[in-house]
């Protein structure tokens, strides 16, 4: 989850996004976020990641190989691909819903 070297890390989404650019090409779409304008926030064990916008706060999952329930595909994106997460469109949401989850 939220930690500081999660926060810390520059590379593994941009990069991850990247690696991926291949499955908005054969949907003939453009990627519609620049990654290196996100910070990531969460890094699961499974390769999905979750990022937030730098200036806006708008929450995105980078999620290509998922089973999750809650996520919405992002206008523009392929499934499994980039995702909102349904109650967490920005950072303060997602962090109130991670922590309901916990005391839930």
């Amino acid at each position: 989850m939220l930690t500081a070297s999660t926060a810390a890390d520059e590379r593994t989404f941009p990069e991850s996004v990247d690696l991926y650019s291949w499955a908005w090409e054969d949907e003939g779409l453009p990627v519609p976020i620049d990654p290196t304008e996100f910070a990531l926030v969460a890094k699961e064990a499974n390769g999905s990641m979750t990022a937030a916008h730098r200036r806006t706060g708008e929450v995105v999952m980078f999620a290509p190989d998922h089973a999750y329930e809650g996520v919405s595909e992002r206008e523009g994106c392929p499934p499994y691909s980039l995702y909102t997460i349904d109650g967490g469109a920005d950072l303060a949401a997602w962090i109130e819903l991670a922590a309901g989850q916990w005391v839930a």
